[in-house]
């Protein structure tokens, strides 16, 4: 079934974007409610019915973006206080599978969203001219410290409480905390063997830390907050 957006689902796709990109400020980074979702579309009031409303926009954006290969964005339009969208996901998987004609590879709720994530984020970090910007970025989420212990790594996230300290963002999925140890100096621009301490790291969200290597120089905790609004 072909999947044309109306100029209103453009709009709601752009917003949920940005959201998967951490670009807006929501009650939880990385998501947005339903009634977080409609006030951002209108100034009518807010009501029970609305939320049918915005399930028919995101379903067909998430069935379009199925089609082309792309993660479904309406896992991240989810219940107030919670991380799951108002349905289960298999009767969501399913819907879209039988009413669109679409494959749909995730396994969960939590598995979809993570995918949001990675590949928007992926998107606005590739779409920086600083490649060292990058690297700074993968050199604490993977090539990991030039000396580094994982105990001290765990006990930096026992520290913060698993919790981001620019944000206080704290999620976790399925039993997992969503959470990065970021390396507050530099690493790549080091001239010798550095022995990371504990007072080294500090724990931010994946949306904080991206925002922390923005520059070469990664930005400190105050100026995250700031250019967050926080």
């Amino acid at each position: 079934m072909a999947v044309n957006l109306s100029k209103k689902e453009q709009r709601v796709r752009d917003i949920l974007v940005k959201v998967a990109k951490g670009h807006v400020p929501t009650h939880r980074v990385g998501f947005i409610s339903y009634k977080e979702l409609w006030r951002k579309l209108s100034r009518k009031t807010w009501g029970r019915a609305r939320k049918d409303d915005i399930v028919r926009w995101v379903t067909h954006i998430s069935a379009l973006d199925l089609s082309q290969g792309k993660p479904p964005l309406n896992e991240l339009v989810v219940r107030k206080g919670s991380t799951k969208p108002g349905e289960t996901w298999d009767s969501i998987k399913s819907y879209l599978e039988h009413e669109f004609n679409v494959s749909v590879p995730y396994r969960s709720h939590s598995d979809a969203q993570e995918a949001c994530w990675r590949y928007w984020g992926r998107q606005d970090r590739e779409s920086g001219d600083d490649k060292e910007v990058e690297e700074g970025y993968k050199q604490d989420r993977t090539v990991s410290f030039r000396s580094r212990n994982a105990s001290i790594i765990t006990e930096r996230k026992q520290r913060d409480d698993y919790t981001c300290q620019a944000c206080m963002f704290r999620l976790e999925v399925d039993g997992t905390f969503i959470i990065d140890c970021h390396h507050k100096k530099p690493l790549g621009l080091a001239d010798a063997v550095t022995v990371t301490e504990l007072d080294d790291l500090v724990c931010l969200c994946p949306t904080c830390h991206r925002i922390a290597h923005t520059q070469r120089y990664p930005l400190d905790i105050d100026e995250i907050r700031k250019l967050r609004g926080i």
